[in-house]
């Protein structure tokens, strides 16, 4: 089958996941940068999601930020097992570096569990004031992914997309302003748009 062809080969899976579970940083490096190979040319590497996960605390930044490449791919079809690291996430939505909190941020909207919503919804507003456009572009992303899985937190989602309309870097606010536009060109009313981008279902 299609699918058995994209997977990864089993003795490669195995070196792969010695090498993540290693003591030595350089190697599981060097395991990540050929995950993320693998990803690129279409293979299936969902199966290297517990040995890959383990890396998410790693203060290799470098390793730290192909972990997360992985997890961005992958958190949606492995919930239970990102929901093991939802606290690392969390505090990876402090890290110094922009390219991991907005990553942190996609990786927590990826996961599909009612009981999150509540960090979810904390994280897209911290993540709205972030002093990075980047993480503020990542956090509109976000909102119609948070409103697909639980509507009744409409009102307060609004009062974030109010945020990023203003915002002065036209990184975040012209992402937003697109996806109302792109998807309701001819709507005047602006809190019809609003509602109506809510209403996209993720």
């Amino acid at each position: 089958m299609a699918s058995d062809r994209r997977r990864v080969h089993p003795m490669m899976n195995e070196d792969l996941k010695e090498m993540l579970e290693s003591n030595k940083e350089s190697l599981k490096l060097e395991a990540m940068k050929r995950v993320v190979g693998l990803i690129a040319k279409g293979k299936n590497a969902s199966e290297l999601f517990p040995a890959v996960v383990k890396n998410v605390a790693s203060k290799n930044i470098e390793l730290k930020k192909l972990v997360y490449v992985y997890l961005v791919r992958y958190a949606e079809e492995q919930q239970d097992l990102a929901l093991l690291s939802i606290s690392t996430f969390q505090r990876a939505l402090k890290d110094p570096n922009q390219l991991i909190r907005a990553s942190a941020l996609r990786v927590l909207s990826s996961i599909r569990v009612p009981i999150i919503v509540p960090i979810m919804m904390l994280a897209i507003k911290e993540a709205a004031s972030d002093m990075s456009p980047y993480v503020r572009k990542t956090s509109a992303h976000a909102i119609q992914k948070l409103y697909s899985l639980d509507q009744d937190q409409k009102e307060l989602l609004i009062e974030v997309i109010e945020k990023l309309l203003k915002d002065k870097s036209t990184v975040s606010r012209t992402s937003l302003q697109d996806q109302i536009i792109y998807n309701y060109p001819q709507e005047t009313s602006y809190k019809t748009s609003v509602d109506n981008m809510l209403s996209i279902q993720c």
